[in-house]
């Protein structure tokens, strides 16, 4: 609904305000990692693939922790850490189902475009006085 700049800057301000606020420097490389690595295939997906946004949804948890995997490989300098793959492919598709499903119905409803004044044909932000 926002579009691909504002996914790629949401995402980039919540890694650095989670990392800044609860984490460190190890928890900041993860979730740049698995954050980044995810919203460049789910908008590769949506603009090429045409997947819809369950699809999109699942593709990320997917890739997210994939990407986490690969850094975690890399910082513990030993491959027996992809023992976790299963598990984490597991859970990434289920809650990249759950997010995906519950996005697509609030999208489908749109809370967002009426909550947040954004004109469908355009994606731009209304003027405040059309909120009401």
């Amino acid at each position: 609904v926002l579009g691909s700049h504002a996914a790629i800057y949401i995402n980039l301000i919540r890694i650095f305000l989670s990392s800044l606020l609860f984490g460190n420097s190890v928890s900041l490389a993860y979730s740049l990692a698995g954050g980044l690595f995810a919203v460049m295939i789910m908008i590769i997906a949506k603009k090429f693939w045409n997947f819809g946004t369950v699809g999109v949804s699942v593709l990320g948890g997917l890739t997210h922790n994939l990407a986490q995997l690969v850094v975690a490989i890399f910082m513990v300098d030993s491959l027996k850490i992809a023992f976790y793959l299963p598990v984490l492919l597991t859970a990434g598709a289920l809650t990249g189902f759950l997010i995906g499903t519950c996005a697509f119905l609030i999208i489908k409803n749109g809370y967002i475009t009426r909550t947040f004044g954004i004109d469908k044909t355009n994606h731009k932000v209304k003027d405040t006085n059309d909120l009401n």
